[in-house]
């Protein structure tokens, strides 16, 4: 995708991950994203160089994920998708407006320009839609995979049913599901139909419980830190719990007359 000039920072969020880093270690952390957002995945020895040393780059490690020897950020990813989305629609609506004749005729059957816009495949076979913004959806999950990872759209169009029923903490959950599956010859409809029937999708939707279908105790910062400290593993707080969010992104609560009320709900990962 082209270079996007802005780069999106949820401040509660950010503050409320990164509490425990250090300055020097929340200026490592920033760098990096900023440099991953315009280049992509980063390779070790190029985080090294960004940041300086190896030892800054192991206490902020934990925020990023290894693939093929590249590192990234989950949630980077997810939200470059986003905005590549709005990006390519603000595009299109630009373009449809410059580029529309002025002598179109007016009967709307006749003017193939009214036709459902078509989306090209990991192999170029286009598919239509009744929608744009279905065709949009489709396109993110898409983002989501390597090119050509899927033979056909039977998969993805699974996924978008998904993201309807559960939302998009199930959507996630099963991308990764299905992303992890190595044999190529499961990538259909059946075996991730199977997948969906055995993971707790409506848990997950409700926070009830994480990606492995494992249901999860709400707790409040104070005890996430409490447990956290004594993990003899040595992973922090960050690394084992979450914020449980509603689908607009906001931190969930406890409700009034809880113990913890008015403080962030948070999860195992």
């Amino acid at each position: 995708m082209a270079k996007l000039p802005y780069f999106p920072l949820y401040t509660s969020d950010f503050i409320s991950d990164t509490i425990d880093l250090s300055n020097e270690e929340m200026g490592a952390y920033i760098r990096v994203l900023m440099y991953s957002w315009q280049k992509g995945k980063v390779s070790l020895d190029r985080v090294v160089r960004i940041i300086g040393d190896i030892e800054t780059w192991e206490a902020i490690s934990h925020y990023f994920q290894e693939e093929n020897g590249l590192w990234f950020n989950p949630r980077m990813e997810r939200e470059r998708v986003k905005a590549k989305g709005r990006h390519d629609k603000a595009v299109k609506a630009n373009s449809a407006r410059w580029d529309a004749p002025s002598n179109a005729p007016s009967n709307a059957t006749s003017n193939p320009q009214t036709h459902p816009p078509a989306m090209l495949t990991h192999n170029s076979q286009p598919i239509t839609h009744n929608t744009e913004h279905r065709t949009q959806e489709l396109n993110d999950i898409l983002s989501f995979f390597p090119d050509s990872f899927f033979h056909d759209m039977t998969v993805p169009n699974i996924l978008l049913k998904v993201k309807d029923d559960f939302g998009v903490d199930g959507l996630r959950a099963m991308c990764e599901k299905v992303a992890a599956i190595k044999d190529k010859s499961k990538l259909n409809g059946a075996y991730v139909r199977s997948i969906i029937k055995n993971t707790d999708l409506a848990g997950i939707a409700k926070g009830t419980s994480n990606e492995r279908g494992e249901k999860l105790e709400w707790l409040s910062r104070l005890q996430c830190v409490d447990l956290a400290s004594k993990n003899k593993g040595g992973k922090t707080t960050d690394d084992l719990y979450r914020a449980l969010k509603d689908d607009k992104g906001n931190n969930i609560k406890f409700e009034k007359g809880h113990r913890y009320e008015g403080q962030s709900v948070w999860v195992k990962k």
